[in-house]
């Protein structure tokens, strides 16, 4: 139900549908040139399932690269789930402004999940932390002062714990993924986190399909009629500019919605390259995934491997084949561009 991913190396130029399928709300934080001085590397992303209810928490995120949401849950607790990565090197100061970040925050019944690369000398879950470097003196303060156990007990080629999983949640186990999504770095080996919980079934996003306007059909003659009737005195007479911005749409938006008619539009859970036969090889992968995790038997582990790397190349060629196919007929087809 949950990816969460560091440095991703991603930028505005790559757009969540060509990491995802339909089914995942994506929240991403890209490196910023402007606050790192560097232009690759870095950022940090996390998918969640739609079938769960999330908030990106703005107030928790500072200039580094951290990523804070709250998942809703059925009996009105919530989990505070966090990722970070801190480039090798990191000062104390970047590492003491991310620990502290949390102490703003009015915690009620959330419990809390921390995820991320810490790049510290870290070996498994019994390193003494009172003992490392500075950073790990901060962190061990960070992990007491909010009841937080270091739970990531995998080590990495050179028997480091960079990625560390600290968290509240009873239960919660860390484990190696046999099935990762991506190819497998020796320095972070991909991690399995499991807990159970029982997630508020709804959406984040609660878009009213129904009020969507067709600008297609538009009564264009009516809008410059009214908008040349308007008497727009009364916004020049107004001093404050967040109040006249107001002023100014409440009368557009009116015209708009005398004008322009609405109609609605059916979800798409799957981008538009994605045909038949895509979605179909998708859910098999998917049901081969859970058959593995249930039964951990390695031939279905290999049958997995199998079709992920075929649903790979697959969505490579589909994708480049309807970018051919929207700039072939781009003059007869616009609409296909903006989908």
């Amino acid at each position: 139900d949950i990816i969460a991913l560091t440095e991703t190396w991603l930028n505005s130029s790559v757009y969540n549908a060509e990491l995802f399928p339909g089914g995942y709300q994506v929240y991403r934080r890209d490196r910023c040139q402007l606050q790192t001085g560097k232009s690759r590397g870095g950022g940090v992303l996390i998918a969640i399932s739609n079938s769960i209810k999330v908030q990106r928490l703005y107030n928790l995120e500072n200039s580094g690269e951290n990523l804070w949401l709250r998942l809703e849950l059925l009996n009105k607790s919530a989990i505070i789930l966090c990722n970070v990565y801190f480039p090798p090197n990191s000062p104390l100061v970047d590492y003491c402004s991310f620990f502290e970040k949390l102490d703003s925050f009015k915690l009620k019944k959330e419990k809390i999940l921390v995820l991320g690369d810490f790049n510290q000398p870290i070996s498994g879950v019994n390193y003494k932390l009172e003992l490392g470097n500075a950073v790990c003196r901060q962190l061990l303060f960070f992990m007491k002062t909010f009841n937080l156990n270091l739970l990531n007990n995998v080590t990495n080629s050179n028997g480091k714990t960079l990625d560390l999983v600290l968290s509240d949640i009873i239960g919660l186990s860390v484990e190696v993924d046999s099935c990762p999504v991506v190819n497998v770095d020796k320095h972070h080996p991909p991690l399995d986190i499991t807990f159970n919980y029982s997630i508020q079934n709804c959406n984040s996003i609660n878009l009213n399909n129904s009020n969507l306007f067709n600008f297609k059909r538009a009564d264009f003659f009516q809008i410059y009629n009214y908008l040349k009737d308007t008497d727009w005195s009364n916004l020049l007479n107004i001093l404050n500019v967040n109040e006249a911005v107001n002023y100014f749409y409440n009368i557009l938006n009116n015209i708009i919605s005398q004008c322009v008619p609405h109609y609605c539009k059916s979800n798409r859970k799957y981008p538009p390259w994605f045909d038949q036969h895509l979605i179909s090889l998708i859910r098999r992968k998917n049901i081969i995934r859970r058959k593995y995790l249930k039964y951990r038997f390695p031939e279905i582990q290999n049958e997995y491997k199998e079709i992920r790397s075929k649903i790979k190349i697959d969505i490579k060629k589909a994708f480049e084949n309807h970018i051919k196919h929207v700039e072939s007929n781009l003059k007869s087809n616009p609409k296909a561009f903006l989908e």
